[in-house]
C-alpha cells in the first residue's frame, strides 16, 4: 500500500516581506522542499493599485456576444477599465 504524501504551504505576512515555506509529506516525515522571502516593494499594501489584464480569446469562433466577469474580492475597490467596463458592485 503506498504511503499518503501531502503538499503544505505556511505563509507569514512580516513586516518587510511575505515569506513563503513549501512542505512535503511523506510517510510521516516532514520536509521542507521550498523556501521564497518576497520584500514587500513587491507586495500589495492598503491603498495600492492593483493592474492586471484580462485575456479573451474565441477560439477561432466569431463571437459577439460575450460577456467577461471579474468578481472582485469585498477588500478590493475597481478603480477604472481600458476600455471602458460596466461596473456594478451588487452583482
Amino acid at each position: 500500500m503506498a504511503a499518503k504524501t501531502g503538499r503544505i504551504w505556511a505563509m507569514d505576512l512580516g513586516n518587510d516581506s511575505l515569506k513563503a515555506l513549501h512542505l512535503s509529506t511523506e510517510r510521516g516525515v516532514v520536509e521542507v522542499i521550498g523556501f521564497d522571502n518576497i520584500p514587500h516593494g513587491n507586495c500589495v499594501l492598503p491603498d495600492d493599485y492593483i493592474t492586471y489584464t484580462i485575456f479573451y480569446d474565441a477560439n477561432g469562433y466569431s463571437d459577439s456576444n460575450v460577456m467577461i466577469v471579474d468578481h472582485l474580492p469585498q477588500e478590493v475597490d475597481y478603480n477604472s477599465s481600458s476600455p471602458l467596463g460596466d461596473y456594478n458592485a451588487f452583482e
